[in-house]
């Protein structure tokens, strides 16, 4: 199963540099300079616990929230496509008491299921303060 980050996509780069931010959760990998702008860059892998193929295909996923813009690494990005709103199903019925209300359904691409995940509704009341800190 293929994760896809869903949410207003600006850019795919490779990795950059990374300055750490102490205190900060652990998969906040740190923040870096866009082009003369600071953003958070956060691991999605970690955040949800996702094991990661390794580290050597890496990309940022650069997306912008509505007043803010974030960075998702992810192991890697294999296409960059647009979906029909009627070619989204719907999210799988999961029993489970974890938070899962971040996934806006699955698409069939290419004959694999991609689950499609709101960036926005993943992170936490604690990860925008985090992000805000930051950016400031």
């Amino acid at each position: 199963m293929l994760a896809f980050l869903y949410y207003k996509v600006k850019e795919v780069i490779g990795i950059p540099e990374f300055t750490g931010i102490p205190y900060t959760p652990s998969y906040f990998c740190g923040i870096m300079n866009l082009r003369g702008k600071v953003i958070s860059v956060i691991d999605m892998r970690k955040k949800l616990s996702i094991v990661s193929k390794g580290p050597d295909e890496n990309s940022v996923i650069v997306c912008d929230l509505d007043n803010i813009t974030i960075g998702a690494l992810v192991d890697s990005v294999d296409n960059v496509i647009n979906i029909e709103k009627e070619k989204i199903l719907p999210k799988p019925d999961m029993q489970t008491s974890i938070k899962n209300d971040y996934i806006e359904g699955l698409i069939e691409y290419k004959n694999q299921l991609i689950v499609l995940i709101n960036l926005a509704k993943s992170l936490s009341v604690e990860d925008l303060v985090h992000i805000e800190k930051t950016a400031a």
